[in-house]
């Protein structure tokens, strides 16, 4: 059975990044590719990320901050929904009232099974995405499409009997223009003439500019740069300054090309969130750092398979550690070879059109 009206619950800011808007935007695509009808359900949502909603033709309810939320919220990103859980479900029950809602699909690390189970009121199915398996949850399926050494075990004792779970980055959710690059995915030679800089949408603490310091160390000019920042990089005006006074450099703001850049490049330096598996579905080799937490294991099992290279986090990296692990990777082709083939191994890119069969199945 088809299902019509499909709901997401999902935050963004600075502090939580772009990753879990983005990946629902992904699927909430997918799903209105094929005619369901979708709504973003979002607190505090930045104003570019509403208009990009917009354009897509996805509907969008915009919930405020709640003065007096649950201070004594166990949970560890408490902090991040501005209001209590009671509450943001009391505004998510009011906001899809007008419609019967098939399923209702939350991205946020503050909400658990309390909110879940208050969930059930007002969406048939309930769906979570999460990776960091740090909390119960109450839902008909959960997704986690990273890959871990440790897969088939961290959510033991975290979910209800009946939960499907979905894990693996055969689930990864990538968007169409990736499906259509892998159709003309080039085998790589291992030679670097093009490096692509990725630290996700924000990159607070500006590990793109300390990957530029290491490459100015390399003294490799002829080496190109396409530098990728998120339209709320705080560093923008001085990564657009040091780019412009190395040449050979692109700064890209916001980009809707992601994957025509990924494609291009010959390896890659970047944060191992969401962009690990585009990188791994395009099958190019990257050095990475993890600038959250939750990319840690994520990272490390990655490596594991020697689909990326994982420098460590990104607190822990210097720019020397950068600039000499870049001149060994330069410096080996086969390696550079073997990783590519080890990441497009990992990801076919058909992730989003399997999660939309098992909800369109589930319903």
């Amino acid at each position: 059975m088809k299902s019509n009206n499909v709901a997401f619950r999902v935050d963004a800011s600075a502090q939580m990044g772009l990753g879990h808007f983005m990946r629902c935007l992904t699927l909430a695509d997918a799903l209105k590719n094929r005619g369901v009808n979708t709504r973003f359900l979002s607190r505090n949502l930045p104003a570019y990320l509403q208009q990009l909603l917009q354009s897509k033709g996805h509907e969008a309810t915009i919930f405020g901050s709640i003065e007096g939320r649950d201070v004594c919220d166990p949970l560890a990103h408490a902090s991040w929904l501005e209001s209590s859980q009671q509450q943001d479900a009391t505004d998510c029950a009011e906001a899809l009232s007008d419609l019967s809602w098939d399923w209702i699909i939350v991205d946020h690390y503050a909400l658990d099974k309390r909110w879940e189970s208050a969930a059930s009121g007002f969406a048939k199915k309930v769906m979570v995405i999460d990776d960091i398996a740090d909390r119960h949850h109450q839902a008909n399926v959960l997704l986690d499409q990273n890959l871990y050494l440790n897969m088939n075990q961290r959510y033991a004792g975290l979910l209800n009997a009946d939960c499907v779970p979905l894990l693996g980055p055969q689930y990864a959710l990538l968007r169409t223009e990736f499906v259509q690059q892998r159709k003309t995915l080039r085998e790589r030679t291992g030679d670097v003439k093009k490096l692509l800089i990725f630290f996700g949408g924000t990159d607070a603490t500006n590990e793109t500019g300390k990957t530029l310091e290491a490459i100015e160390m390399l003294e490799m000019p002829e080496l190109e740069l396409d530098i990728v920042v998120g339209a709320s990089n705080p560093h923008f005006a001085e990564l657009e300054f040091l780019g412009g006074k190395r040449g050979n450099t692109r700064i890209h703001r916001q980009v809707s090309n992601m994957a025509e850049l990924i494609h291009a490049a010959d390896l890659a330096v970047g944060a191992a969130g969401t962009a690990t598996w585009e990188r791994c579905a395009l099958g190019l080799p990257a050095l990475v750092m993890s600038v959250a937490e939750n990319q840690i294991e994520i990272a490390r099992g990655v490596a594991h398979f020697k689909a990326q290279q994982y420098l460590g986090a990104c607190a822990d990296v210097s720019v020397e550690k950068i600039a000499s692990e870049l001149k060994i990777a330069i410096e080996s082709p086969f390696s550079l070879r073997e990783m590519s083939r080890a990441a497009v191994s990992l990801v076919d890119g058909l992730g989003a059109d399997r999660l939309v069969a098992v909800l369109q199945e589930a319903v």
